[in-house]
């Protein structure tokens, strides 16, 4: 959050980013009596919740290992009708302006780690960033589809150095320039190319 006497400006990434909005939400509408708050953009946030938690729920595999180790019982939070019904029961504050924007890579693209849930959410939800699908991260007004995947957002890129795909992802200047451009979220100078099809496209 970049915030400072009179206003606070609040980021959130992703599936960890979906926690705290579950605690944050109800704070913007209840507990922000100074109402400083005023944006709040989400990069990557399943709002829609995502098909893979029951993926993890309900199969074997390392991966869903993993999750089932470390990230229940938060995870069950994100399936899509408990996101479904916090949203109806957590509307938006009308002196609050709300931003997203979503990740996306064809499941060529993605590490191989990565390839098979890719697809899976590709069948389920359609494009996607390998945990996220991109409609599930629209929310308020959207900003655009990048080409990343999940983990290239935080930094992360499993992938080897493409620059045909742009890979790996600039993650630190799109985080800049999201803070440089803070509150009004106008122009974005310096911030990656945005995508308008998750389709591969090498050359």
């Amino acid at each position: 959050a970049r915030q400072d006497t009179k206003q606070a400006v609040v980021f959130l990434h992703g599936i960890p980013g979906a926690d705290p909005i579950h605690r944050l939400w109800p704070g913007i509408r209840h507990c922000d009596s100074a109402h400083r708050i005023r944006t709040l953009t989400t990069v990557a946030t399943p709002h829609r919740g995502s098909e893979l938690v029951h993926r993890v729920a309900n199969t074997r595999g390392a991966w869903q290992l993993f999750a089932r180790r470390f990230l229940y019982p938060g995870i069950l939070q994100l399936t899509p009708q408990v996101c479904e019904q916090f949203n109806r029961d957590t509307p938006e504050r009308s002196d609050v302006s709300y931003f997203s924007w979503a990740g996306c890579r064809p499941a060529e693209e993605m590490p191989m780690v990565y390839r098979r849930q890719a697809r899976i959410l590709q069948r389920k939800e359609d494009d996607n960033d390998s945990q996220v699908g991109v409609q599930s991260a629209i929310w308020g007004t959207f900003r655009g589809m990048l080409r990343v995947d999940h983990m290239e957002l935080a930094g992360w890129s499993l992938g080897l150095a493409r620059r045909s795909i742009r890979r790996p992802f600039d993650h630190i200047a799109f985080y800049q320039a999201l803070v440089d451009e803070a509150p009004g979220l106008s122009g974005l100078s310096g911030a990656p190319v945005v995508e308008s099809s998750c389709r591969g496209r090498d050359g």
